[in-house]
């Protein structure tokens, strides 16, 4: 699951730069 959390993370950040 430690992967997933990362994979997360990187996630939510481009997500949040999209919306920028």
């Amino acid at each position: 699951m430690g992967d997933f959390d990362e994979d997360w993370e990187f996630l939510f950040v481009r997500i949040k730069i999209f919306r920028m």
